[in-house]
């Protein structure tokens, strides 16, 4: 509310709609589960990534045997 008022009643600084996995006052973060695509500017549509859904240690991913980890 104080930024809003700060700047004459037009904006209060606080996006309520981030679109793209993004999240932050400026839509300048990748939300919780995803991470950052650090090759690409904050507004491409695909800069925040999903981060894999991983397999307890040893199971068998994608055809490579990593500790647990999605290999892509």
């Amino acid at each position: 509310m104080e930024l809003y008022k700060m700047s004459g009643r037009i904006s209060g600084g606080v996006c309520l709609s981030c679109r793209h996995a993004t999240t932050g006052r400026h839509c300048h973060y990748c939300r919780e589960g995803f991470y950052r695509d650090a090759t690409k500017p904050i507004s491409h549509r695909k800069v925040c990534k999903a981060r894999c859904r991983c397999e307890p240690l040893g199971k068998w991913l994608h055809h490579t045997r990593i500790r647990g980890y999605l290999n892509r």
